[in-house]
């Protein structure tokens, strides 16, 4: 009785049935693990047999238990379990299910809190001298709602594809994605933010600053709008400027963007 070593257990796992006929004389260690390899306890089942995915939900292998996949991969069992149980999005980079378990496409969509988000860009009406416009159904360009415009077409950037999308309203949508850095990160489709360049000519121009594989990517809204909807150039010719005769310059129609030489659009400037 006096042993600390020693636990009474039930030998059909049911607390409840307590005749004696079901209790049985064990080690703490040994009912430590019997119940680990349940499935009970604060750790988890770590015996069950897991699947590994990518975060895009393609079939990577499949292991005995956790264990196994720890030792193989070097990512820690704990947390493994945590995302089999939904409490963290990935493990060594990867999603995690029981073996068993058929997947689907939502399954890789992370449940992500979405939270609520202004409709209405202050900051750049702010920026534009602001023009007396509705908020609650702003032009384009102040828009954030990522509700689709009248005859608002969507079209991948180029070299972005699958990130990031450009409308021919002229406003940019992050997509469903994951990051590509090692942690993996998942961002909710989301309309960003345009801001204003005054400095580059007098009228303004519009663009935004986009993160891809830890890089920063500046995207002018003119030069893709025109490359995108208009007629494809050179987007790396710095000798190539795309005009825009907008008035005013942010509420902009494609018919009014022209692809021109920098020389002729510098010559110009310096006659107004």
């Amino acid at each position: 009785m006096d042993d600390l070593s020693l636990r009474i257990s039930f030998k059909d796992e049911n607390r409840f049935n307590i005749h004696f006929s079901n209790l049985e004389k064990i080690t703490a260690i040994a009912l430590s693990n019997k119940v680990f390899d349940a499935g009970r306890g604060k750790r988890g089942n770590y015996r069950q047999a897991v699947s590994q995915y990518t975060v895009n939900g393609s079939f990577i292998a499949s292991y005995t238990d956790i264990y196994e996949a720890s030792k193989t991969l070097g990512v820690h069992h704990t947390h493994i379990i945590a995302v089999i149980n939904k409490k963290r999005t990935t493990a060594g980079s990867f999603r995690w299910f029981p073996k068993d378990y058929i997947t689907t496409r939502k399954d890789f969509i992370p449940d992500t809190k979405i939270q609520a988000k202004e409709i209405f860009n202050i900051n750049l009406w702010k920026k534009i001298g602001e023009p007396p416009v509705d908020q609650d159904n702003p032009p384009a360009c102040l828009n954030l709602s990522l509700e689709d415009l009248p005859g608002e077409i969507w079209k991948p950037i180029p070299n972005l594809e699958g990130y990031f999308a450009i409308s021919s309203k002229g406003r940019i949508k992050r997509l469903d994605t994951w990051t590509e850095n090692k942690n993996k990160t998942f961002f909710r489709e989301n309309i960003i933010s345009l801001f204003l360049d005054s400095s580059f000519n007098r009228r303004g121009d519009l663009y935004v600053n986009l993160s891809h594989k830890c890089k920063r990517v500046q995207i002018r809204l003119n030069k893709y709008l025109y490359y995108c909807f208009v007629e494809k150039f050179d987007l790396k010719d710095r000798t190539k400027v795309v005009i825009n005769q907008n008035t005013p310059f942010w509420n902009i129609d494609l018919a009014k963007l022209s692809l021109g030489h920098i020389s002729s659009y510098l010559n110009k400037k310096k006659t107004e």
